[in-house]
């Protein structure tokens, strides 16, 4: 699980980008909302680690920030596909003033859909991250 540190400045920096681009930024990690437009974002976190990266005891923690947008069916794929690769481009161009949390890679778009019968269509981006912790 991605630190408080890491989410906080995550979902800050997407929100500002969806209200940015026009596109409507849903919480979705334990809670219950629902979309008001038909192509939306939300947020999932995915950590690979956390180590000790120098011999004072400094530790760095890397993962995934995974861009998550769904999109109502009847709009194929452009919608959603020009929604996260606007919104990932977005976020990627953001930094921690700190240093302390610094965006180091950004994927492509992924299909989620799920084989479940979910009308809705669903991608997913990973932009890779690295917290540095004293």
């Amino acid at each position: 699980m991605s630190k408080k540190y890491v989410r906080d400045f995550a979902r800050n920096w997407t929100k500002a980008a969806c209200t940015k681009l026009g596109y409507e930024y849903v919480e979705t990690i334990n809670e219950s909302n629902t979309p008001t437009q038909t192509t939306w974002c939300s947020l999932e976190f995915d950590i690979f680690d956390s180590k000790r990266a120098t011999f004072c005891g400094d530790t760095m923690e890397s993962g995934d920030i995974i861009l998550v947008v769904g999109s109502d069916p009847g709009l194929g794929d452009d919608a959603a596909l020009i929604a996260i690769e606007a919104i990932a481009d977005e976020v990627f161009t953001k930094s921690d003033t700190s240093g302390r949390l610094v965006l180091v890679t950004k994927g492509s778009p992924d299909e989620a859909t799920p084989n479940d019968g979910s009308p809705t269509y669903w991608l997913e981006l990973s932009i890779g991250y690295e917290l540095y912790s004293s």
